[in-house]
């Protein structure tokens, strides 16, 4: 089977993790807006000086960006045999224009959390250019401390947009805009809701076993 799959949820319900370790088990590539971006920004590109300011606020990147970066990267060779986009489609819009440039989604996936666990988890995250995430309770990190990066042996930051004011705007928006892309999945029969306020090998578990993995 051919997995085209989205993987969606609040900020800090952990779906960057659980795509990278269900795309692992698939063999297939993560495409990750919020990754690609922040790879732009730390290669000061046009595009990343574009959207830096925009991500700082904790405000979206218009819809238009996000899905000619995407449209162009599903048509690298290497998503042919499937692959998982991480937080997108976002909104009814970005789904709309999926739909018109790939095949329709085997699965949405919904890891569900409530908003005081998603704060709490963000206030507390540091993270790689990777896209590796680590909490500064395992780290014992203070703000400007460096520690490598368990994957690849990068410098961890804390992002400005895990403020919690910038998080409660984004969660404003997720739950404004992202629940007509769950009511379509649920519509087309293809959503999956997980909780996803366990571990995070708990949580790939039910994610696995939902899939028939």
């Amino acid at each position: 089977m051919i997995y085209r799959i989205a993987m969606l949820g609040p900020q800090g319900s952990g779906k960057g993790t659980q795509a990278r370790l269900l795309a692992a088990e698939l063999g297939v590539p993560v495409v990750a807006p919020g990754k690609m971006f922040r790879q732009e920004i730390a290669r000061d590109t046009a595009l990343g000086r574009r959207v830096a300011p925009m991500i700082e606020r904790g405000e979206m990147v218009p819809n238009a960006i996000t899905n000619t970066m995407v449209r162009e990267r599903l048509a690298q060779s290497d998503t042919a045999g499937g692959y998982i986009l991480d937080g997108y489609p976002r909104d009814r819009e970005e789904l709309e224009a999926y739909d018109g440039f790939a095949e329709p989604f085997t699965h949405v996936v919904l890891l569900d959390l409530d908003d005081a666990t998603a704060v709490e988890r963000l206030a507390h995250r540091w993270i790689c250019i990777c896209g590796a995430p680590h909490s500064d309770r395992e780290l014992t990190l203070s703000q400007g401390a460096e520690a490598a990066c368990a994957a690849c042996d990068g410098t961890l930051v804390h992002r400005s947009d895990d403020e919690p004011d910038a998080i409660r705007r984004r969660l404003r928006t997720y739950h404004a805009e992202t629940k007509p892309v769950l009511v379509e999945a649920r519509a087309r029969g293809v959503l999956v809701e997980i909780d996803g306020s366990g571990t995070i090998d708990e949580v790939f578990g039910v994610v696995k076993n939902a899939l028939g993995l």
